[in-house]
């Protein structure tokens, strides 16, 4: 019995010698496909987070009962909305209520904890206008989803190594991104022209 219990102390000892490297990847943005740097500089996201890791309690939605507007209007969660739809498919309203899903699912993901911040898109030109355009080229190997809440709600859905210019109206706007399975989220003034490349970077701990 003394044998064993010697034994199994020299076991703990020796796993506890181990130690377990961490990957943790970043979202960085840059105005320049060639060095992917803005100003001369990459712009880290200090965190990420895997989508599928997202809970959030309020996006729960618990109901035996056909979803009403009124109801989905009191819990205001992206599966509240969901559920509206699902229930009620002859709405004529739609578009509103799929903003409204894009509205929620930015404010869940900006009120997660652990969403890696998301760096601002760089300003070109010095106009400004009602509208505002975005240059966005995804230089990582997933589809980058980007969504916008604001003046306009917008979902945007940019495949791998590819560009894609945005059209918003100006104003201010709440941001939130996925790729690759990781969270982000920020906020933009648009004001006039942008450009923006996101590439994921891998640090290693």
């Amino acid at each position: 019995m003394k044998n064993t219990i010697l034994f199994l102390i020299a076991l703990f000892a020796m796993n506890s010698c181990f130690k377990k490297e961490i990957d943790q990847s970043s979202l960085v943005s840059s105005t320049d496909s060639t060095v992917l740097t803005v100003d001369s500089s990459a712009v880290a996201i200090d965190a990420a987070v895997n989508m599928d890791t997202l809970t959030d309690s309020s996006s729960v939605v618990e109901t035996s009962a056909i979803m009403t507007f009124d109801e989905a209007s009191r819990v205001n969660s992206s599966a509240a909305w969901k559920q509206f739809l699902i229930d009620n498919p002859d709405y004529n309203k739609k578009q509103q209520i799929e903003d409204n899903i894009i509205r929620a699912e930015v404010r869940e993901i900006a009120a997660d904890s652990n969403t890696g911040q998301m760096p601002e898109a760089e300003r070109v030109g010095s106009s400004s206008s009602a509208i505002s355009t975005i240059d966005v080229e995804n230089n990582t190997s997933c589809d980058l989803t980007l969504l916008y809440s604001g003046n306009d709600a917008k979902r945007i859905i940019i495949a791998p190594n590819s560009k894609r210019k945005i059209s918003l109206g100006s104003g201010r706007y709440s941001v939130a991104a996925n790729a690759c399975g990781y969270n982000y989220a920020g906020s933009e003034n648009l004001m006039g022209d942008y450009s923006v490349v996101y590439y994921i970077s891998t640090v290693r701990y």
